[in-house]
């Protein structure tokens, strides 16, 4: 095995006990037990990032970052028979504000009147309520998978990329939760209408971007000789230059 296929990673207990417990029960490394988990965990993991860094109304913050993957971790473990939905006033402060600028662009675009148009023997009605925690994690999920997919650069945060792809995986989500239809009509006309999705999914980013007034952002490194992690640097205001030494400064009244 090459060493650069190893990573190692400080576990507290009882957690490493549990791994230890685990390989014994199951006769496999611990390396082999991990690995569907982590493979899911990184996409999700980048998913979530993306729709951060995406977003123009929020600074970057770890710890606003951390209670938003912590609601990510116990999204599916809320006690059974509790009703689902997405309850704005009790998530605004931990999901990224583009989540709800979503459905808001879509009712601007007159989206769903269109979509009803296009399709054949589908119906579908503007619900906001389908979007839980669950159905964010599915999201960074997804959009993680479908950003390695596209082939796009992983030593750097492409941000047009990036947009592109969460807006198509929010229009594909709110197809999938909304559309009401038979098996097969749900599945030919998303097959069959998807330039019309792509059309849709940059007009939405399109007038994101509008709203937000957003101008060209460079693509992050973060990796490399060098490479700095986080949105680039803000440039800093000229400065007149120090005198050389030895030489007088020149004060103002």
């Amino acid at each position: 095995m090459e060493m650069n296929n190893i990573m190692a990673l400080r576990l507290q207990e009882p957690s490493r006990q549990v791994l230890g417990l685990c390989a014994y029960l199951s006769e496999m490394p611990i390396s082999k037990l991990l690995n569907p988990f982590l493979t899911d965990g990184v996409r999700t993991m980048l998913g979530a990032l993306i729709v951060h860094h995406i977003d123009r109304k929020l600074i970057f913050r770890r710890d606003s970052f951390g209670s938003f993957t912590e609601m990510l971790l116990t999204a599916g473990s809320e006690p059974i028979g509790r009703p689902a939905g997405w309850d704005p006033a009790s998530m605004r402060d931990r999901v990224p504000r583009v989540l709800f600028d979503f459905f808001e662009m879509m009712g601007e675009l007159k989206a769903v009147p269109r979509m009803n148009s296009t399709f054949e023997g589908i119906t579908l009605e503007m619900d906001a309520s389908y979007m839980d925690p669950a159905a964010i994690r599915s999201l960074c999920r997804s959009l993680g998978e479908a950003y390695i997919s596209s082939g796009s650069s992983l030593d750097r945060l492409d941000y047009q990329r990036s947009g592109e792809l969460f807006f198509h995986q929010m229009v594909l989500g709110f197809y999938r939760a909304n559309a009401k239809g038979t098996a097969k009509a749900l599945t030919t006309q998303l097959y069959a209408h998807g330039d019309f999705l792509e059309k849709l999914s940059r007009e939405l980013k399109d007038l994101y971007s509008e709203r937000t007034r957003a101008g060209v952002v460079e693509a992050i490194v973060v990796s490399g000789t060098g490479g700095k992690r986080g949105r680039p640097p803000k440039k800093r205001s000229p400065v007149a230059a120090l005198p050389a030494a030895g030489q007088p400064t020149q004060r103002t009244a």
